[in-house]
């Protein structure tokens, strides 16, 4: 492989590439103090289940290694599809690598009809306020306000999918224990 980047389809018989996919997702994840994938072999079997069809992987190859890749899976038929996951290893982000590999993944939906992709970004780090707000006493009102104006603090990604035209459309609180809520991000792809 060249040193130069490209994005390929990510294949269930490379063995050497899913390894590969599996470090960059245990490492991103980990850097952030996440704990949805404790280990390698933990990220290893998300892989293998991102890969079974319908769904779509694609990896980002840079100097011969996976630095980066995303899925995608039908939600709604094929009008809606769920972006899980997008991931960049913690010392190949801020090249605009991961950018690149959204707008490739966001091609691939178009073409197979989607008209929107959904994605959810979990904070269970404290990152944003989101995670300080007790939504089952939080009047609706305020809810939405808290949700409206959420700074969040780096590193939280929302803010990378916010920059490429995603929008806060919800919130599952307490989705991943107390104060760890999924933020839920949507953008409009077009007529399909």
């Amino acid at each position: 492989m060249s040193d130069a980047a490209s994005i390929v389809d990510l294949d269930e018989t490379d063995a050497d590439g899913r390894r590969q996919a599996a470090e960059v997702l245990y490492e991103a994840f980990r850097a952030l103090g996440n704990r949805t994938w404790p280990s390698v072999a933990a990220a290893e079997k998300e892989v293998s289940d991102c890969l079974q069809p319908p769904r779509l992987c694609r990896a980002l190859v840079l100097n011969g290694r996976v630095v980066a890749w995303g899925g995608l899976r039908p939600m709604y038929g094929t009008v809606t599809w769920e972006l899980h996951p997008l991931v960049v290893h913690p010392d190949a982000q801020g090249r605009g690598l991961g950018g690149r590999l959204l707008t490739d993944l966001e091609h691939r939906a178009r073409q197979r009809g989607a008209t929107g992709i959904l994605l959810g970004s979990d904070d269970q780090t404290g990152s944003t306020s989101l995670s300080a707000v007790d939504f089952s006493t939080t009047p609706v009102g305020d809810a939405i306000a808290v949700i409206a104006s959420i700074p969040g603090r780096p590193p939280h990604p929302w803010r990378f999918y916010a920059s490429h035209g995603y929008r806060i459309v919800g919130v599952i609180p307490d989705a991943n224990g107390p104060g760890e809520p999924d933020i839920l991000m949507w953008k409009g792809l077009g007529g399909g």
